[in-house]
């Protein structure tokens, strides 16, 4: 009596990742997307209509919504380099890559937000260790150099949350701006956004934190 082999159990096939989707692509679109419509709305399942592919699809290639915001964030902040050292010294070096972070990160609606809400990502690891190497080149002590980054990563919080809600930014997402007595903020912020004076102010702003980080400069010595 032949005995009759016992069935395994079929294994639910995956469905294979699209060869044509590529997370370039991905942070691509989404960027676009996020741009136009708010980054706070953008979802995996509008993003994979828009990419002509099933949600499933997307998720071969990003995990879930905190992965693509920090794809997002690390397409455009891979565009940012650190200067070297023979641009000049610590204080030209500061500003050249103050400037470039500047101008790559406002080039998107609301992307000032996204990056500062999101996790620290490879590329946010990378520049954060490049503001630092700037400041120990430039005789630093490595206390000094974090605090410095600190300070900066701070000023930019504050810069990007102030310009949300004290320039209309907020409408998109639904968040209602401020109703204290900040009429007269609201309206030097935004004498201060405007696209002709925007740089100037910056300047100056930029140039106020070198003054405070020349200042703190030696008093903090590293412990042996």
């Amino acid at each position: 009596m032949t005995q009759i082999a016992a069935k395994q159990p079929t294994k639910r096939r995956q469905p294979a990742a699209n060869p044509a989707l590529s997370r370039e692509e991905i942070a691509r679109v989404a960027l676009e997307m996020g741009s136009a419509e708010g980054f706070e709305q953008l979802s995996m399942r509008s993003l994979a209509r828009v990419l002509g592919v099933t949600p499933m699809a997307l998720y071969h290639h990003v995990k879930d919504k905190k992965d693509l915001n920090a794809l997002i964030v690390d397409s455009v902040l891979s565009l940012v380099q650190v200067p070297d050292a023979d641009i000049g010294d610590w204080k030209q070096r500061l500003a050249e890559l103050t400037r470039q972070h500047y101008v790559e990160r406002t080039k998107y609606p609301g992307f000032d937000v996204l990056l500062y809400e999101t996790r620290i990502t490879t590329q946010g690891t990378r520049l954060m260790e490049g503001y630092i190497q700037v400041l120990l080149d430039g005789g630093f002590s490595q206390r000094e150099a974090v605090l410095g980054l600190s300070v900066l990563y701070t000023q930019g919080f504050g810069a990007s949350l102030l310009d949300r809600q004290l320039t209309g930014g907020a409408q998109r997402t639904g968040k209602d701006l401020p109703k204290a007595n900040s009429v007269s903020v609201a309206s030097h912020w935004r004498q201060l956004s405007d696209s002709e004076k925007s740089e100037f102010f910056r300047t100056i702003r930029h140039g106020i934190l070198v003054a405070g980080l020349e200042s703190i400069r030696g008093t903090m010595p590293d412990e042996e």
